[in-house]
């Protein structure tokens, strides 16, 4: 996906069962996932990277929201991989997520990146989808 000079696509989606921490038969308490999203700077001039806020929905849900914040240097025409983290609750969500997970769930993650380019602030926003 392209946003003003900045390409954001979703690179590897991982989601992975916590230890049980509730007696009840496998169905853990939270379930810990990850997306690796990669950002490419498009353009001739360097930009920095502030943040990156974004709500994460699985499968239609909402799981909760978040945000990447670290200051990057973006090079012209270079890509860096950034790795958002997410814990979804399962008491939250219910028995009926963690059967999608199991069989495998689509994804949507919405939100903004701030990036500092020719010494002004933008907000841009995006969003990425992916079927797994």
């Amino acid at each position: 996906m392209r946003v003003d000079e900045f390409e954001i696509g979703i690179k590897e989606i991982e989601v992975t069962s916590a230890e049980e921490l509730i007696p009840i038969p496998s169905m853990p308490l939270s379930i810990n996932s990850s997306a690796i999203i990669e950002i490419t700077n498009q353009s001739a001039l360097p930009a920095k990277l502030h943040a990156i806020e974004y709500e994460i929905y699985l499968s239609g849900v909402h799981t909760g929201k978040g945000a990447f914040i670290k200051e990057i240097e973006l090079e012209p025409h270079v890509s860096k991989e950034l790795i958002l983290r997410h814990k979804i609750d399962i008491r939250a969500l219910g028995m009926a997520i963690f059967a999608l997970i199991e069989r495998g769930p689509s994804w949507r993650i919405e939100g903004k990146i701030l990036v500092e380019k020719e010494g002004r602030v933008q907000s841009l926003p995006f969003d990425l989808c992916k079927e797994l």
